[in-house]
């Protein structure tokens, strides 16, 4: 423990150079990978209602581009990205009840990041809204 002691001591009192202090740094580990068990509900999604709202955009606007930001994966990522984008539910599916019905109206098409910050704060903000953000961000809104 002494040996220990002085090592820390020694440490805290010279400091190593930055160099050597990120090596350290990126040495360092962390226990990840464990398995663990969870039993929740779950609200279910109707996947048929998803495809038809692409569906549908796709013929409008021939691409499925994010309604916030414009982002397309299929022009960013080729083939790899052809039919991908995420669907952003206006309503929160956790106020649904068993027999609500959804119309294509209240969904959004968005890419991952749109969709995180639409989640970001309770309560969630609008779509239009986001999307002032982004082109005010971008300079072309006041």
């Amino acid at each position: 423990m002494a040996k220990l002691a002085k090592i820390i001591t020694e440490t805290a009192n010279n400091p190593p150079e930055p160099a050597l202090r990120d090596a350290i740094v990126e040495e360092e580990t962390f226990p990840e990978g464990r398995m663990i068990y969870r039993l929740h509900k779950m609200r279910e999604r109707n996947v048929r209602l998803v495809r038809k709202l692409k569906d549908r955009w796709l013929s409008k606007h021939g691409t499925l581009s994010c309604q916030v930001c414009g982002f397309d994966f299929q022009k960013t990522y080729g083939e790899l990205g052809r039919g991908y984008i995420e669907c952003h539910h206006n309503i929160p599916v956790s106020e649904l009840s068993a027999e609500s019905r959804t119309r294509l109206g209240d969904l959004a098409l968005v890419c991952p990041n749109c969709h995180r910050m639409l989640h970001r704060k309770r309560p969630w903000i609008s779509v239009a809204s986001l999307s002032e953000i982004v082109a005010r961000q971008r300079g072309g809104g006041q």
